[in-house]
């Protein structure tokens, strides 16, 4: 696992970012650090990587993570922010990360043939984390305006 900070963290309830490196990461990392600034909480990015890259691979994701987050943060005011880049299952850890968030935001499952495995039992993603998810999910619209069948919105976000 692979995690960078920009500010010493402070304690308390933090809000997580699911990115994924597929056109949708810069409207998920925008919406976390909306809701983040709203709260004055800090901010926690997180891309789930496949065991299967190569470390050119996972060089790359974690770029791509890192610069979507700081384009957001570049546009508001944060109280730190962490990068993280862990490998395993993409549900089960976004559970995980945000078991004591105040959210988690997620971008809409990618659905079809391409889509990413999402937990071990079938779910997507998306489903997976609505589910299971201790905090509220906040799930942003794909960038091409497809809308999420289900929505369990964050506290305090608006649009």
């Amino acid at each position: 696992m692979t995690t960078r900070s920009t500010h010493t963290h402070p304690s308390g309830p933090e809000v997580v970012a699911g990115l994924v490196n597929d056109g949708s990461a810069a409207a998920v990392a925008a919406a976390a650090v909306h809701l983040a600034n709203l709260h004055e909480a800090p901010i926690r990015f997180v891309q789930v990587v496949p065991s299967a890259l190569d470390s050119f691979e996972r060089a790359d994701a974690e770029t791509a993570t890192f610069a979507a987050g700081l384009h957001a943060l570049h546009h508001g005011r944060h109280r730190g922010a962490t990068f993280e880049s862990p490998v395993g299952d993409p549900g089960r850890l976004l559970v995980d990360r945000s078991a004591r968030a105040i959210a988690l935001v997620i971008g809409e499952d990618r659905l079809g043939p391409d889509a990413p495995p999402g937990a071990g039992d079938g779910a997507t993603v998306g489903a997976y984390c609505l589910a299971h998810a201790r905090c509220p999910v906040h799930v942003v619209p794909r960038p091409n305006g497809a809308t999420p069948a289900e929505r369990r919105p964050a506290a305090g976000l608006t649009s």
